[in-house]
């Protein structure tokens, strides 16, 4: 949650007050906004997945449970999470960048970022490979 304030606050600073008149500075904006937020959620998994993988053989050869229920079990722990940092990073950036908050245009953006973020985690969490 730090990193994602702290983040938020530097590229806030970086497109304080946005020029709205220049469409191409606003959609690039944009842009790094909801790229910034996938690879948080990337980076997140990267770090996570290598760590949890020999605990995972383990339950799955002793019969535990199968890859699917843990692939949807990991990928669903991971919603609340993409649903509230998002807001966090979004609340911040939106309303120093844009002159002329709009709600609606904020939650459009909020929206797109979840979305964006949960489908770069279900991409990273395919299910392992059992050899």
């Amino acid at each position: 949650v730090i990193q994602h304030i702290a983040v938020a606050i530097v590229f806030g600073l970086a497109f304080l007050q946005l020029d709205h008149d220049r469409a191409r500075d606003v959609a690039g904006c944009l842009f790094l906004i909801v790229y910034m937020l996938s690879l948080f959620g990337v980076f997140n998994n990267i770090q996570v997945l290598p760590t949890e993988l020999p605990l995972f053989v383990r339950e799955y050869k002793s019969g535990a449970y199968g890859i699917l229920p843990w692939y949807i079990a990991k990928a669903l722990m991971e919603v609340p999470a993409c649903v509230v940092l998002p807001l966090i990073f979004n609340l911040i950036c939106y309303f120093m960048i844009f002159k002329d908050p709009i709600f609606f245009k904020f939650l459009y953006l909020w929206l797109i970022s979840a979305l964006s973020i949960l489908t770069s985690l279900f991409s990273i969490k395919s299910p392992p490979v059992v050899v």
